[in-house]
Formats: structure tokens, C-alpha cells, sequence
């Protein structure tokens, strides 16, 4: 049940009356006893800082600009007592709120709650939640019928200095209600004109000691509960599913992901493609894509094939929902039943067998679920044999293959590429709750321990449990019935946890990679089955990915997070879509640990193909991540803060211990997932979520390529071996690398086209581009690839490579030897791949269809721009001077902080809010210099100026690239040499950003 329809049914209680309120209790216990020492009272909260002025102040909040749960938290923080009255309260909303709460009992406030159990909307869940707090006492208003309604709504917060204020308005206590509904709340404060706070506060008094209330105990939230559960026999609130499709739906529609695949299937087609592959994480919808593209291209005949029998039965049932066909026309290619139909869904290992007995063009329209599998040799002879009009590979996981390169596969051509980040934000996946808690039960875990067993033996306490269950229940999770998944460091760790929770009365199990398949379908099974006793499965890493549990919905990460791409396969095995669930709880026991600053990097995502961004991550830690994602929350232990901020403070990625660490890390993760003993290749850098970036692998002075890194930790293969001891291939190599992040797109392809292949000209990079992406250039793309040629014949890594009168560049025949073999033409392929897939991953393809090519709030190098902008002249010039004039067009480049800045070049430039900023220009500029008299007039003149900006020239001595800010105009100015002009954005600076920036 939603609030809109929880109100509505409230509102219209004269249409559709009940008869009594939804429970009530007879019998009242004994209040509470609030008693606090005097002494603790200001620990917390120190009233010389609560200036009265400051709480001066009415204004309506809407949950835009500001949300109403940052709100409450400054309230909450300020006040000396407080009173909420409200018609119900939500887990999904009292949970943001506990780290405050938490502080709150620390410094012994005291506050009083009231609500109601009318319509049974409020969660017995929440009141447990409430519980845990003496200093907050709770009363439950029970309506006697529905004549007599309850729907006040108010917050008030009284503190020493006589600074009340109260918060009136339509928000109950949920998530939506305080984050991102559309919700109408006016704060304001105590004046003697009016006196609304002593108002509110006299009839809250009146309400807190009326005949209809009830006192909050545990045996009102046991007979409560057990009256919910009889009531109504399922949970009260069902989860809305916006973009995604669901089984009794009445009219099924794509979604956001589907249409945008659909539209590039049909654009690859017509380009002359046969095969594509669609990449999109779990839960959002590439099985109903399938079947929506065989209607969207008319299919006559269609195979679906999967290995198992489960993911067979799922497609069957989909394709059913989205044809109207005759039963008949749906068929399965199986052991003991092998029918071919219009739609037949195969087993791989069946269709496998009989392929001399089916014509190779007898399927219009081929799918193929879980194609990362197809490097196996089954699926290789299925894909060779079958010729349909058009395949589709369906992964969630690109990262699970071996050696084989699936991008080829599929003619490199990538319909779909929603991961996880992407996939939140789009609202295609359950939205998550995140809680870093402080772990006060270990001790110092900054120093690697010598065996996993010195760890377990910290980690397997019963301190520790109880730290975990208290948590448990103050956080709580949605839905009526738990199923929790906990991640452990070993089997013994999930073991212990186990017992434990077993203990407690928690129904859980341990599994680990050494239980059979059976019994981890059988456990899956009854974890997700709502009248099974089974609530808990402790594992290692077995669920980190490839396990569907939809109505997963509490996560704990027990272990120290040592990386950022376990993290995220781990978060996602509970992002699924579930009827029976709004969130997942998520509860990450984080210790002080030397790797602490990968929790922000997890939860942030980062589509940007550079550097890990300090000045990014620690804003978002200190601003709670408030601006990342309105339907998520993630709220971090003050104490947790300052761990993740000191490390990320004292770590300098760019060491090379680090370097080395990072990239051993990232090998184990790609032996695990892929289920090798291969080693890191360049393409996993685009297939893995969180992967570490190359350029900072790169930044220090030690490592110029991956293949050196790789020599130098010990996983290097035969390849990079050669590449390592031959001076001419490790320039060659450096200077691929030089060119990542991509930003100069051509340039890169070029000179890997030219090592691949002997030659390179203009058409052979238009061609290749034209073909990857299915589209066709424009003719003014043309000077840019020309630009990019000519650049190439001054690259010195290439000695002798020569340029004829057609243009066509010819590797030096000496490089061409070296380069010679099919191990580096497979190499080169990868690097290929790996500049297709993470341009289009940063920019998309409409770059190539725009005039427009620098996109806002990306970051790039002085270089950079000049390349995107279509300068086709010595880069190097722009490196010289903060400002540069380029047709038509002023470039500004802005160091906010200047730390290790010659005192002339010290400009006074800030933000004066989120649509101006003041800017100093060069010492010999003033109002009657030609530059000056541009800037004034620039409009009339036609003449654009653009704003990049960057925090601070360095970062642990890496030169940070500048953000683009967009164009701006000239609003005023004063003095000369320099002039002190005012910009306006042509776009408002978003919040994220512009903190970043200034805070």
C-alpha cells in the first residue's frame, strides 16, 4: 500500500467506513520511565552553538531543493526535546533516521512519539524500531471508528534558548514522505504573534494523555504483529514496479532499457548486422526485451536456448505474457521432449546434440540467455551451425568468460549497456538502504593479519553478534518476512554465523562452494518461499553474482571490504524487483580497516574512465550522499566517516606498492568470477563494475602500461613477457596507454588499427567506427579522423612508419615483424574493443552525430578540449595559458584552490552561487584591451566563452583534468589588470557538483 492510497482511503473514511479501528488494545502498562542524568544533556549538543537567529526562519519544503529528511536531521540535532505526532511510521522512513536517533539517546534527549495503527499502515517492524530507543517514548492513538479520523502530521523541537520551532505539514514518517514524494511541510519557529509551537505542543499534551491512546510495548508490537499477520495473511504494502514488467500486468509495455534496445537492434540490422548483444544487469528485464524484439522485428520462427531448465521455463512463461499466439506455438527442445514450434525454448545440451538434425536456417530469430557462455565449445558449435536473420545474447555478466572475447562474438555490436549504477537510477531495480555501522567489537585491522584465521577469530565473537542483531532490529528491512543473505570471510566464519543466528531463534544455513548444486538450488528455494522457516543463508563468495533471490531483503557484509567490485556483485544479489518488498536493507559491519575508502567508491559508481576522485568522495561522505540517488539512502557512523576519510587521506593510489596491490586485487576477483586461472586482460576494465581505473594504475612514474605491471606482480603472460623485454614494443605499448581515458577517440583507434593491421588511413578508422557503432558519419567527422592521421605520423614510438601520397600511414616493417602472430592481432582486438566499449560507456555513440562534442560536467584535459573541439593545429599551445581563443570561442581554465601557484597566477575566481561566477582574468587584461573589450561585448560579437574548473591543479602529485562547466555570459565587471568580470551559466551548477567544488 502506498501513501497516496493509505490518505485517499483515510480522507474518503465518510465513503468507506470501518466499523473500528485496525487494532486496538485493552490492557495499558506502565509508562516509561524517562529519567536522564542532567550531566549528559549537553554532551552532544552545545547550546553557545544554537544561535537563536539561525532558527529564525519559515520556509515551505517539497522535497526538491531541500528534502524533508535533512531537515529533520538538523532539527533533531539542535534540539533539547521533541515531539512527533503523525498518522503512521514506515521502516522504509524511520530507518533513515536511526544514526540521528542513535546520537540522540547518546546525549540523552528525550522525545515523545504518537501515531496510529489506523488502516494498519503503520509497521509493527518500525515499532520495534522504536523501542530500542528509553530515551523516546512511544504511544499508539487508537481511533474507536471511523467517524473518528487521525491525520495530523507535525514535528516540534524545543531546545534551551527558547528557539522552538515545528514542522506542519503531509508527511507521515516513510521513505517517500521524507526523500522524494511530493510533499507540502512548512517550518517555522515560536513567535509571540502567533504562538503556533505553544499551540501545537498544547494539543499534543492533549492528545498524549487521552482515552484513545494506547503505551507502545513489546506485548502491544507482539499482538499487533500477530494481528497483522491474521488480519491479512501478506504484507501491506505492495512495491510499485515502474519500467518493469510483472506477470499479471494488463498491458505490457517496454521499458526505458527495452525501447533504447529495441530502436538499436533495428538500427544494427539495417547497417547489416546479424548479431548483437544486449548487457544489462539482473532484475532488469533482458528476457522481455527478447521477446519484445521478436515482435519488433516480425520473427517467424524463434529459439530461445539456456542451460537451464529453470531459465528455459522463465523465458516460456514471458514470451507467453507478450504473444497472443495459439498454446501450440510454444514448444520445448529438451530431454525426453523435443517439439520445434514458433517459439521453442531449448536446453543448450540437448539442442546441442541434434544439430545435423535441424536445417541451419530453420530459426528466423535466435536468443541466447547467459552469453557469456558462449566461448564453451557447445555454444560455439550452435552459433557456427544455426545462419537466422538475427541473434541476441543476453548477459547481466560479460565479465564470466575466459579468455574468448564475446564482444567479437557478437560482431562487437552492443545493443544494451545498463549496469547496476545506471539501472538505479533508472528505477529498474529495487532501490537499497545502506548503513555503515561502526564495528567496535575488533581491533585494529590496518595491518594485514598473517593468516585469514587470526582474522575469523576476531570476526567469530558473541560481542560481534550482538552488535549485529541489535542492528538488525533497529534497521529493520521491508516486508513481513525476513530473507537475509550474509557475506563471511571463510567457511568458518559462515558457519559461526550460522549457529548463532540458529541460537537466537533465526532459522539460517551455511553455504559454501563446497556444498553440491542440489543443496544450493534446495536452500535458494526455501529462502525464497515466504511460508518456510528458512530466513538466513551465511555464505562466502558463491552468491556474489549469477544468484537470482527476488525477495531478498536484508544483506549484511560481515568481512572488510578489500573490493569495490565484490562489493557491488554482492549488493546486487538483492536488487531484484519483489511484490514483497519497497528496499533492501543493506548492513556493512565496517572496521578500521586500511581499505575502508572502497565503501564511497562502491556506492558512488563511477562512468568517468580516470582516476579515483578524492575531492568527489569526500564530499559525498561528509554531505551523507545526498545527492546521488533520491530513491536510494545511504547513511554512514560518524565514526565510519572519519576511518573512510582518514584513509582516503593518507593512501596515495599512485605508489607503486598500491598500484601492484590494486592490480593483484582486481586479479583475484577476475580468477573468481571467470572460473580461470587466466589473468587480468584490458577488456576487463570495461566488463567489471567498479573495476580500477588504468590511468590511475598508470599515474605514478613507475608503470607506463598494464603489461609491465603485470610482469611485475607475477601474472604476466607469454605475451606480455615479449612485450616487456622488447624496448620497441614497450613504446608502442606506452604509448596505447598514453591516449586512456579516451578522449582523443581517433587518434587511439588509429594507431591500434595501424599496429593491427600495417596501415591505416581515413576511411579504413570511418569504416571501422561506422561498423562498431551502426550508424553513419557526418562529413565534418572527416577533419577530425584526418587530424588524428596526421597526429600518428608524429608519434615517435612508431620510428620508420612512413605516410604515402594517399594518405595511408604503413607500419615500420621491423614494428610489423614484432607485431606479427595471431597472440598480438587477438591483443590488439582487445584494445580495439576496449576504446569502443568505454567511449560509448562515457559518451555514447551520438557523440559522432553532434556538433556539440563536449558534454557537460565531464572532465578533460587542456589537450583534450582542443581535440574535441576540432583544433587540428600543435596541442601543446594549449597548455600554455589559462585562457585560450579558439574559433570564435574563449576557453577558460580555472584552478579553484592555488596551492603550488606562482604568486602572479594567484586569480581571485569563486563562486558567487550556482547560476554566477566571478572570475579574474590575466594581469595584463583590462576594459580597454582588445581581449577585454571581447569578453564585455562577446555576445554581440559572437564569440562564446566556456568555463572548465578544477578543484586543485594536483592530487597526490597527479595532475587533475579540468571539469566543463558549460557557456556562460557576461553579466558585469570591474577594476583592470586584471578585470574582475561576473559569468552567468547558461545551466545552473547541479547541487552535486557545485559542492564538490566549493565545499
Amino acid at each position: 500500500m502506498d501513501e497516496y492510497y493509505s490518505e485517499k482511503n483515510s480522507e474518503n473514511a465518510d465513503e468507506v467506513r470501518e466499523p473500528v479501528a485496525e487494532y486496538v488494545v485493552d490492557k495499558q502498562p506502565q509508562q516509561l520511565s524517562l529519567e536522564f542524568p542532567e550531566e549528559k544533556m549537553g554532551e552532544y549538543w552545545d547550546d553557545a552553538a544554537l544561535n537563536k537567529t539561525g532558527f529564525e526562519e519559515t520556509k515551505l519544503i517539497y522535497n526538491e531543493a531541500e528534502q524533508l529528511l535533512d531537515v529533520l536531521k538538523k532539527e533533531l540535532s539542535t534540539c533539547s526535546s521533541f515531539d512527533i505526532v503523525v498518522s503512521f511510521i514506515r521502516t522504509s522512513g524511520l530507518s533513515l533516521l536511526v544514526s540521528t536517533l542513535d546520537q540522540l539517546q547518546q546525549a540523552g534527549i528525550k522525545g515523545r512519539v504518537i501515531t496510529t495503527t489506523y488502516l494498519n499502515i503503520t509497521e509493527p517492524s518500525a515499532m520495534e524500531t522504536l523501542l530500542q530507543y528509553p530515551n523516546i517514548e512511544t504511544r499508539i492513538y487508537q481511533p474507536q471508528s471511523s467517524l473518528d479520523s487521525f491525520h495530523a502530521k507535525s514535528y516540534m523541537f524545543y531546545r534551551n534558548n527558547g528557539a522552538d520551532s515545528i514542522i506542519l505539514g503531509s508527511s507521515n514518517i516513510s521513505k517517500a514522505a521524507l526523500k522524494n514524494g511530493e510533499e507540502w511541510n512548512l517550518r517555522t519557529y515560536e513567535k509571540d504573534s502567533d504562538n503556533v509551537v505553544k499551540t501545537g505542543q498544547s494539543r499534543f499534551e492533549h492528545l498524549w494523555n487521552h482515552d484513545n491512546i494506547a503505551y507502545l510495548d513489546e506485548t502491544y508490537v507482539s499482538d499487533y504483529k500477530e494481528y497483522c499477520r491474521i488480519k491479512d495473511g501478506k504484507s501491506t504494502f505492495k512495491a510499485s514496479f515502474t519500467n518493469s514488467q510483472t506477470l499479471d500486468s494488463t498491458e505490457l509495455k517496454p521499458n526505458s532499457m527495452q525501447d533504447e534496445a529495441l530502436i538499436n537492434i533495428q538500427e544494427s540490422m539495417r547497417n547489416g548486422h546479424t548479431r548483437a548483444l544486449a548487457i544489462a544487469a539482473t532484475g532488469t528485464g533482458k528476457t522481455y526485451l527478447a521477446a519484445f524484439a521478436a515482435k519488433d522485428i516480425g520473427a517467424s520462427s524463434v529459439l530461445f536456448i539456456a542451460h537451464r531448465i529453470e531459465l528455459l521455463e522463465s523465458a516460456h512463461r514471458t514470451f507467453r505474457n507478450v504473444f497472443d499466439d495459439n498454446p501450440n506455438s510454444f514448444s520445448y527442445y529438451k530431454s525426453g521432449k523435443k517439439e520445434l514450434a514458433k517459439f521453442t525454448f531449448a536446453s543448450m545440451q540437448t539442442l546441442a546434440k541434434d544439430l545435423e538434425d535441424i536445417p541451419m536456417d530453420h530459426f528466423d530469430f535466435i536468443i541466447i540467455d547467459e552469453f557469456h557462455r558462449a566461448a564453451a565449445p557447445q555454444y560455439e558449435g550452435l552459433i557456427a551451425h544455426f545462419q537466422p536473420r538475427f541473434l541476441l545474447g543476453l548477459t547481466a555478466t560479460p565479465e564470466r568468460t575466459d579468455k574468448v572475447n564475446i564482444y567479437e562474438i557478437a560482431e562487437n555490436n552492443v545493443v544494451s549497456n545498463i549496469r547496476l549504477e545506471e539501472a538505479l537510477e533508472r528505477e529498474l531495480l529495487a532501490p537499497f538502504h545502506y548503513f555503515g555501522i561502526s564495528d567496535h567489537t575488533l581491533s585494529e585491522l590496518n595491518m594485514a593479519f598473517n593468516s585469514e584465521r587470526e582474522l575469523v577469530i576476531q570476526l567469530n565473537t558473541n560481542r560481534r553478534v550482538d552488535l549485529i542483531l541489535k542492528n538488525m532490529k533497529k534497521y529493520q528491512y521491508s516486508g513481513d518476512t525476513l530473507h537475509g543473505l550474509g557475506f563471511c570471510v571463510n567457511k568458518e566464519h559462515a558457519k559461526f554465523m550460522s549457529e548463532q543466528f540458529n541460537r537466537e531463534g533465526i532459522k539460517s544455513v551455511c553455504l559454501t562452494g563446497e556444498d553440491k548444486g542440489e543443496k544450493r538450488v534446495e536452500m535458494i528455494k526455501r529462502l525464497r518461499d515466504v511460508n518456510d522457516d528458512l530466513q538466513f543463508i551465511f555464505t562466502v563468495d558463491i552468491f556474489n553474482e549469477g544468484i537470482d533471490i527476488p525477495e531478498l531483503n536484508l544483506i549484511l557484509f560481515l568481512r572488510p571490504t578489500e573490493s569495490a567490485i565484490v562489493f557491488t556483485q554482492q549488493l546486487g544479489r538483492g536488487l531484484r524487483k519483489s511484490a514483497n518488498k519497497e528496499y533492501v536493507t543493506v548492513l556493512d559491519f565496517v572496521a578500521n580497516h586500511r581499505k575502508s575508502y572502497l565503501i564511497p567508491v562502491a556506492l558512488m559508481g563511477d562512468r568517468e574512465q580516470g582516476y579515483i576522485d578524492k575531492n568527489k568522495i569526500r564530499y559525498m561522505v561528509h554531505s551523507n550522499f545526498k545527492e546521488l540517488n533520491a530513491n536510494l539512502h545511504i547513511d554512514l557512523s560518524p565514526i565510519v566517516k572519519e576511518e573512510i576519510l582518514r584513509t582516503l587521506d593518507t593512501t596515495k593510489f599512485n605508489t607503486a606498492d598500491n598500484i601492484r596491490a590494486m592490480f593483484q586485487d582486481f586479479d583475484k576477483v577476475v580468477k573468481q568470477s571467470t572460473g580461470s586461472n587466466r589473468t587480468v586482460q584490458i577488456l576487463d576494465f570495461v566488463k567489471f563494475e567498479n573495476a580500477p581505473k588504468i590511468r590511475q594504475l598508470l599515474s605514478g612514474t613507475t608503470y607506463k602500461n598494464i603489461h609491465t605491471i603485470k610482469q611485475k606482480t607475477g601474472l604476466a603472460d607469454a605475451i606480455d613477457t615479449v612485450i616487456f623485454e622488447n624496448k620497441e614494443l614497450t613504446k608502442l605499448f606506452n604509448s596505447i596507454s598514453s591516449l586512456i581515458p579516451i578522449r582523443k577517440f581517433y587518434d587511439y583507434i588509429a594507431l591500434v588499427l595501424l599496429l593491427k593491421d600495417g596501415k591505416v588511413n581515413l576511411e579504413s578508422v570511418q569504416k571501422y567506427v561506422e561498423y562498431v557503432f551502426s550508424i553513419t558519419m557526418p562529413e565534418q567527422e572527416m577533419a577530425s579522423i584526418g587530424f588524428a592521421i596526421t597526429r600518428l605520423t608524429n608519434n615517435k614510438a612508431l620510428n620508420q612508419s612512413s605516410q604515402d601520397d594517399e594518405g595511408t600511414i604503413h607500419l615500420d616493417p621491423k614494428l610489423a615483424a614484432l607485431l606479427a602472430g595471431d597472440a598480438f592481432k587477438s591483443l590488439l582486438n582487445g584494445y580495439l574493443d576496449y576504446g569502443i566499449r568505454s567511449y560509448e560507456q562515457e559518451f555514447g555513440k551520438e557523440i559522432f552525430l553532434h556538433d556539440e562534442k563536449l558534454h557537460l560536467y565531464k572532465k578533460y584535459r587542456k589537450e583534450d578540449v582542443a581535440v574535441f573541439e576540432g583544433f587540428g593545429g600543435d596541442l601543446s599551445t594549449w597548455n600554455r595559458e589559462g585562457v585560450q581563443f579558439y574559433n570564435n570561442c574563449f576557453y577558460l581554465f580555472v584552478n579553484m584552490e592555488k596551492e603550488d601557484i606562482a604568486e602572479h597566477l594567484e586569480y581571485n575566481d569563486f563562486f558567487i552561487d550556482h547560476n554566477k561566477f566571478h572570475w579574474q582574468s590575466q594581469n595584463n587584461t583590462n576594459h580597454t584591451s582588445s581581449r577585454g573589450e571581447k569578453f564585455i561585448n562577446h555576445q554581440e560579437l559572437g564569440i562564446r566563452v566556456k568555463l572548465f574548473v578544477r578543484k586543485k591543479a594536483k592530487e597526490d602529485g597527479v595532475t587533475e583534468p579540468f571539469i566543463y562547466l558549460g557557456e556562460v555570459d557576461y553579466v558585469s565587471s570591474h577594476g583592470d589588470s586584471p578585470m574582475n568580470v561576473t559569468w552567468r551559466f547558461h545551466k545552473t551548477i547541479p547541487q552535486q557538483l557545485y559542492g564538490e567544488l566549493t565545499y
